[in-house]
């Protein structure tokens, strides 16, 4: 069996959920290592997350399907619970939400896997990732917000912060406009939106307005960023239904955190 995922944390924890079953699993960080292991362990299922950083997740588990590329295996998508409002959402688009569906999930693997063994498989190329069965993993890490969209038309900015972020563990998108972040807001459905208040072309306030007419299960929380009067600045963006203000300049520790704080108020709730 493969997971196929470039969330290092999410296939640890998906790896250990499939292994503890007894059967043989290898988690791989990109397509290609997948395909240069499958002539000698050819797998009977493939498990890809379809919130994958490096590829469309879901369009890529719909080629594999269709493709013999790694075999006749049965492919199985997974993402993340969206927790909103303090409820799990499933997702509509056929994929199973883990943790909630992990049952579901582990019932899908037993009527598809072939190879009932447990083994960890040390003797592949090492650019596939693999875990040590030693390796702790825990649910409450994965569910909550995990994907950010930095919307900045200060390149210096966009760097900064997608560096920091990315180290945070969050999958960052980049925008330098406001028509570019909205774009990306509709296609990415990002957890987060950290936005500079005066964006060219569309405002971080307009974004925020936006949002106030998205589904519930699809409305990102934002924190605006500004340079110009703080406090008046601060408030309309509070009233507007931020969830943060951060006044510029900033240390980017300082965003850092309200993200973190966000992500632990919205597991709290």
């Amino acid at each position: 069996m493969f997971i196929l995922t470039s969330d290092e944390r999410f296939g640890r924890v998906v790896w250990k959920e499939l292994s503890s079953t007894g059967r043989d699993v290898c988690v791989f960080a990109h397509l290609e290592d997948a395909v240069a292991a499958a002539p000698g362990r050819p797998p009977g299922v493939i498990i890809v997350d379809v919130e994958q950083q490096h590829a469309s997740g879901l369009g890529l588990a719909r080629a594999l399907q269709a493709s013999d590329l790694l075999g006749r295996a049965h492919v199985v998508p997974v993402r993340r619970d969206a927790v909103r409002d303090g409820l799990a959402q499933g997702p509509d688009d056929g994929t199973l939400s883990l943790p909630s569906q992990r049952r579901l999930l582990l019932e899908t693997v037993a009527t598809r896997a072939a190879q009932p063994k447990a083994v960890l498989s040390s003797e592949l190329t090492p650019s596939g990732a693999l875990w040590p069965v030693e390796s702790p993993a825990d649910w409450a890490g994965i569910v909550g917000p995990r994907r950010a969209l930095v919307a900045d038309d200060d390149r210096v900015v966009r760097q900064i912060l997608s560096h920091e972020l990315s180290l945070a563990g969050w999958e960052v998108l980049l925008a330098r406009d406001g028509e570019e972040a909205r774009r990306l807001i509709d296609l990415h459905s990002p957890d987060v939106v950290v936005t500079d208040a005066e964006l060219p072309l569309r405002t971080g306030l307009e974004l925020l307005a936006d949002a106030e007419h998205m589904e519930a299960g699809l409305r990102p929380r934002f924190i605006v960023l500004s340079g110009q009067d703080p406090d008046e600045m601060a408030i309309r963006a509070l009233e507007l239904g931020a969830a943060d203000f951060v006044s510029k300049p900033f240390h980017p520790g300082i965003v850092v955190r309200r993200l973190a704080r966000l992500r632990g108020d919205q597991r709290r709730e």
